[in-house]
């Protein structure tokens, strides 16, 4: 009993200790602690707001405001230089939204966001999905979807073209795909840029020159293609010109763009449309397996006929 006693009282006695006294710091090692705090604890983040007081000078200052609060913001040359390109700058009154990191402006003692990146709010995949969305519905009311303009694939094609970029995983996916079905087929590839601002033009010269070469060329079907990313990587194949280039195709064309969720335009043109790279070529390159057990069977099937016939001429 008496050690518990002792116990209880020294746990007591020490809920109490004696605080330490009071680190003094410079005001500028404060500073450096709240920037280091804002930055370690928040990271990078993307905020949108309205621009307000934008002076764009070598550097661009400017207030983020959305009413009820503001943060002051700094974007340096060096991130200026990347996106003037593009030929957009904010002015008073923009709606924005952007990224960077927050930080703490000792000289002048205010939180601020360094700006990495900034873009008009809702632009981009909101002004791409709208115009996808325009563009469908064009499209569909003059009938371009429909069964009636569909080609049949050719069942034993002898030579298929495949538009993608050579250095691309869809590449060697239709490449290996084929050397496993049948390997007597032949492959054109056609390497083009599969996004970005020359990626559209390219897909367009190319479908049109293969198509108009293919007899020449001995070319049956056509393989457009690339793997999987964001609606704005994807946009060359959402392109009017890109889908008018194929819809006008007199070879058939099978797509794949993208992964199974995405739907690309040139898909819906297509005379068939396929979810990856790998069943494009399925789709069009035959299997020599099946055939060859195809072949046993109907060879058996025959054999059988005529053993049957013979048997019915000796009795």
């Amino acid at each position: 009993m008496q050690d518990t006693i002792v116990v209880v009282t020294d746990l007591f006695s020490s809920s109490n200790p004696q605080k330490p006294a009071a680190e003094v710091i410079s005001v500028s090692e404060l500073s450096g602690r709240i920037h280091n705090t804002l930055e370690g604890r928040i990271g990078r983040v993307d905020v949108e707001g309205q621009i307000n007081s934008p002076k764009l000078g070598h550097h661009w200052y400017f207030t983020l405001s959305d009413g009820d609060s503001k943060i002051d913001c700094a974007m340096w040359a060096s991130r200026v230089s990347a996106i003037k390109p593009a030929g957009w700058e904010p002015s008073q009154g923009d709606q924005v939204v952007v990224r960077g990191t927050v930080g703490h402006y000792a000289k002048y003692g205010k939180t601020q966001i360094y700006v990495e990146r900034i873009k008009p709010a809702g632009d981009e995949k909101g002004k791409l999905q709208q115009e996808y969305d325009a563009l469908i519905k064009e499209l569909q009311e003059a009938g371009w979807f429909d069964v009636a303009h569909k080609k049949p694939l050719p069942t034993y094609p002898k030579r298929i073209a495949v538009i993608t970029s050579k250095s691309s995983a869809a590449v060697r996916d239709v490449i290996e795909t084929a050397r496993q079905r049948w390997p007597a087929v032949g492959l054109l590839i056609v390497n083009v840029p599969v996004q970005g601002e020359a990626s559209a033009p390219s897909i367009i010269e190319a479908l049109q020159r293969v198509d108009n070469a293919a007899e020449k060329l001995g070319i049956d079907a056509i393989i457009v293609t690339r793997g999987g990313g964001s609606l704005e990587e994807l946009w060359s194949f959402n392109d009017r010109g890109v889908v008018e280039a194929a819809f006008n195709c007199n070879t058939p064309i099978v797509a794949a763009i993208g992964h199974e969720s995405d739907t690309s335009i040139i898909e819906l043109v297509a005379d068939h449309r396929a979810s990856t790279p790998t069943q494009a070529a399925m789709v069009l390159i035959p299997d020599a397996d099946e055939l060859s057990q195809m072949i046993q069977h109907y060879a058996s099937r025959l054999e059988s006929s005529v053993q049957r016939e013979i048997e019915r001429g000796t009795s």
